[in-house]
């Protein structure tokens, strides 16, 4: 029996906290199916091409922690938007575990995963 996890990454751009998911990706998992979810990349496909991991692009999670009422209205939009991408993405993996990358991540998956 495998178990199906899914890691959701907001940002496309390679720096530490990809780096971490890289090594955790990269060691060997027996029995376990993995995904990769994630904005444009070019270093992110190379590196899921060359593991063989699926790799699902999603629009870039853009928002920042702030007080400013207008910015905070235009981030919550580009969260509701990605989730509701990761949130389709999920029904058609139905993945045991999602495993969000970031804070913000955690964020967007939790929206995306509601009900």
């Amino acid at each position: 029996m495998s178990i199906r996890i899914v890691y959701y990454n907001h940002v496309g751009k390679v720096s530490g906290a990809e780096k971490v998911l890289f090594t955790l990706l990269s060691a060997s998992q027996a029995g376990v199916e993995r995904f990769v979810i994630s904005p444009p990349s070019a270093e992110i496909a190379e590196f899921c091409a060359r593991h063989n991991i699926p790799h699902v692009e999603v629009a870039e999670l853009r928002a920042r922690f702030t007080s400013n009422p207008y910015m905070l209205f235009r981030y919550l939009i580009s969260a509701l938007s990605v989730a509701r991408e990761i949130r389709s993405t999920i029904c058609k993996l139905q993945p045991d575990l999602i495993h969000a990358n970031s804070t913000r991540a955690g964020a967007v998956a939790f929206l995306a995963s509601l009900g």
